[in-house]
């Protein structure tokens, strides 16, 4: 599902409050500036903390359920002074999903003594989830339907208004306008709600669920799975089935159908209560119709449910729950849930995650480590930053340094076994988090149980993914700690030194027709000239006439300039930016073309071909400073200077920043614009003096500004299709009529090469999928032909599911 950022300020303003007020020796709770806690405050922080026996704070006992009702009592008598608070703090609350249940049962008990005010709070959530809804915040929906639909069991709400959610929901399957995606959300809302409320539908109103269930059943056999080969992780379902995750949420839901609809992990607190319920007032929810389907609405894409361990990876005494029982689909959910709600703090978030209260003997931290993998792995983008990953892994680590890092050990080892069959994507951030992992961990590790790769080809994936790995590590220590770590039987694997290659200091740097005014441009460089005299030394390089009295600039004026400032500033980063800066008028004033942009991105990699992270770190300074444009790079990545690092993860870290920086610059128009535009409108109703500060011109010229930029996006998604298509199509063609070109070598000719190319492409198409689909016809009627090789077919038919 889409980000859960809808409580995190919540959250954190508790935890500011919490650790204000409330862990000092006395158990007193003061504010900072000396004064009480308000009572709105204590509020707070009663109703966030309820449940949490080690919270210093909690009223009540040592059991969850005395705590429920000790906090239900103590808001029970602040509800004639401070309902309306209350009921805010609860809208947020229910919004913690692994304390769902904790908040349904409180809810309950106050709904036994106080059921006006549980009136008003019902009101107040269909108010929030309508809000939701509209706003498309599908992670808050998603939460509020569950918890709505658990307040059956504690006599809030009645069992028929719950269901009719559900219908209005269920009858977006027959519409035939409506997108798949915007429907399988709205199902998934109920399947995953049900395990919830399953068992007292079922007891009664069968015949209303069945119904239900019955569509919901005919709408998944029926729904397009086009899009499923895109989002898996891995290219074969061997050891594990990659599974859509409707299809296997239906099967498990099927289970526990089968069972008499129990389960066995969810805890429910509110069984203690029943006595309490037994007269309690049940309310109508108010009914929720979702709103009508907007083109613009962004629902969340389809997903495959990622799978890494199974019952003979686990020790004997634990019982990993079967892909299908519906306890692996609720400890997922719970894992996910935590991860999303408590992503901005790793410590929180891996506390929460190893008190994650379990039923049964299930193996926790196999699955929170399955779970962590799945959405770092998640297609087409993690969410959330990959580096938070990481760091909620080491978190773990410490909190568990007897258990944590076996079983991070024994899933790098699954995982780098099969890593010949993982999307090239995912071999990348495996890459990411491995480094960075070992960084923290002295760079120690098996590396002799990894030796036979040494020996494979280039493009091998084992091969690759331990080059890749070490250069990764590069750029978190420095290159002698690599030799210095690396066994000799691995050595061949070491990046190289990453030192700059300057040829006019070579030994044929004599023989070079720049080396005079290479020589010059360094001398004047080390004497902080001025860039006047600097572009006066230039002059000595002749420019060619063009023709019509135009002058052409010289290429080897923009290759000299380039590879001295760079080799100039090679120092660090900082000396590079501070060299760039200095004499960024020179490259405006010799850099006025593609090709001569081209140029110097060829003279940067030249002179860096060996630290890539400063080529990386060079390019994206360059296009930030409008030194070289994001069409270009596009164009050098395919360019001929770039055929032997093509496949190298750096080379498309740089595509993908370019494309990045584009898109955030057309988004920020595009608000800028929509802000503009609305000012206006409210304008016309406005005074003369309001009405001036804003005219019809200007909204204009933003518009046409926005245009502008966006063709520009568009010419850099086309170029990048168009040589994808040019690159792949030489390969097919080439295997297809069985021509061997030697000099080209296994680069581009393997089997793998196509692999990781591929991948690429498919990569570009589902990243941007939602700035790049819009052109979809438009990329059909330019680079389909009667002759377009199959494989492009179907990778389109593919991709167009996501638009359907």
């Amino acid at each position: 599902m889409s980000h859960n950022r809808y409580n995190q300020n919540f959250y954190n303003r508790k935890r500011r409050h919490t650790e204000e007020s409330g862990h000092d020796e006395e158990n007193k709770r003061f504010r900072s500036d000396g004064g009480h806690v308000s009572l709105e405050e204590e509020l707070e922080t009663y109703l966030y903390r309820v449940g949490e026996l080690n919270d210093k704070n909690r009223i009540g006992g040592y059991s969850v359920e005395s705590n429920i009702e000790a906090t239900a009592n103590f808001v029970l008598d602040q509800i004639s002074q401070k309902q309306k608070e209350i009921i805010d703090i609860l809208l947020e609350c229910a919004r913690l999903p692994e304390k769902l249940t904790i908040y349904s049962t409180l809810l309950g008990l106050l709904n036994s003594k106080n059921p006006d005010f549980v009136e008003e709070a019902m009101d107040s959530l269909a108010t929030s989830l309508r809000n939701y809804l509209n706003q498309a915040q599908f992670s808050a929906v998603h939460i509020l339907i569950r918890f709505i639909s658990d307040l059956i069991n504690v006599k809030v709400l009645s069992p028929k208004s719950v269901l009719n959610i559900y219908e209005k929901m269920v009858d977006l399957t027959h519409e035939q306008s409506s997108p798949q995606v915007r429907t399988d959300f709205y199902v998934y809302c109920i399947l995953s709600s049900i395990p919830w409320n399953g068992r007292i539908l079922y007891e009664q109103h069968g015949p209303e669920l069945d119904e239900i269930l019955d569509n919901i059943k005919s709408y998944i056999e029926n729904r397009t799975k086009d899009h499923l080969p895109l989002l898996k992780v891995w290219s074969i379902d061997d050891p594990h089935p990659q599974e859509d995750y409707l299809d296997c949420l239906w099967i498990q839901i099927k289970k526990l159908e089968e069972n008499d609809w129990k389960e066995s992990q969810i805890i429910r607190p509110y069984v203690s209560f029943e006595a309490s319920f037994k007269n309690s007032t049940l309310h109508d929810f108010p009914l929720i119709i979702p709103p009508e389907y907007n083109p613009q609405t962004l629902y969340p894409l389809p997903r495959v449910v990622f799978r890494m361990f199974d019952y003979t990876d686990v020790p004997e005494e634990f019982i990993l729950p079967g892909c299908h029982s519906i306890e692996r689909f609720l400890v997922e959910e719970q894992l996910h849930s935590v991860v999303n709600t408590y992503y901005l703090d790793r410590k929180q978030c891996a506390n929460r995650l190893i008190q994650l209260p379990l039923t049964n003997r299930i193996p926790l931290n196999y699955m929170i480590v399955e779970v962590i993998f799945a959405q770092l792995f998640s297609l087409p983008r993690p969410a959330h930053l990959e580096i938070f990953y990481g760091s909620l892994l080491l978190e773990l680590c410490k909190l568990q340094p007897n258990y944590m890092p076996i079983v991070l050990a024994q899933a790098t080892e699954l995982l780098f076994e099969r890593i010949e069959n993982m999307k090239t994507v995912c071999v990348e951030r495996f890459s990411n988090w491995f480094s960075y992992h070992l960084s923290n961990f002295q760079f120690k590790w098996s590396w002799d149980d990894w030796k036979d790769c040494a020996n494979e080809s280039l493009e091998a994936p084992k091969n690759k993914f331990l080059r890749e790995t070490l250069i990764r590590c590069m750029r978190l220590s420095y290159h002698q700690r690599i030799v210095d770590f690396i066994p000799e039987s691995i050595n061949s694997l070491v990046p190289e030194n990453p030192k700059p290659a300057y040829k006019y200091v070579s030994d044929e740097a004599a023989d070079l027709e720049g080396t005079p005014v290479a020589n010059r441009l360094l001398e004047l460089f080390k004497e902080r000239a001025i860039p006047e005299d600097v572009f006066s030394a230039l002059r000595d390089i002749p420019d060619s006439d063009a023709g019509g009295g135009e002058v052409e600039i010289n290429p080897l004026k923009i290759e000299v300039f380039t590879a001295t400032l760079l080799f100039f500033g090679s120092k660090s980063f900082s000396h590079a930016f501070a060299a760039l800066a200095k004499y960024h008028m020179i490259f405006k004033m010799i850099v006025d073309s593609e090709k001569s942009q081209l140029i110097v991105l060829q003279s940067l990699h030249d002179v860096w071909k060996n630290h890539r992270q400063m080529i990386v770190v060079l390019v994206d300074k360059m296009l930030k400073t409008q030194i070289v444009e994001c069409s270009t790079i596009a164009k050098w990545v395919f360019s001929e200077q770039m055929r032997n690092d093509f496949t190298f993860f750096y080379v498309w870290e740089i595509m993908h920043s370019s494309i990045n920086r584009m898109n955030k610059q057309v988004e920020k128009l595009r608000l800028e614009y929509q802000n503009l535009n609305e000012k206006y409108k409210k304008s016309d109703l406005a005074s003369e003096s309001v009405q001036d500060e804003i005219t019809e011109e200007e909204l204009e010229d933003k518009l046409t500004t926005l245009n502008t930029l966006k063709e520009q996006q568009k010419k850099l998604f086309f170029i990048i299709i168009e040589n994808f298509f040019a690159v792949l199509s030489d390969y097919l063609i080439k295997v297809e009529i069985k021509i061997e070109n030697v000099e080209q070598g296994e680069t581009f000719k393997s089997p793998n090469w196509f692999k990781w190319v591929s991948d690429r492409f498919e990569d570009f198409l589902l990243t941007h999928n939602e700035e790049i689909l819009p052109y979809l016809n438009e990329i059909k009627t330019q680079f389909f032909t009667s002759n377009t090789n199959k494989y492009f077919t179907n990778l389109f038919k593919m991709y167009s599911s996501f638009k359907e």
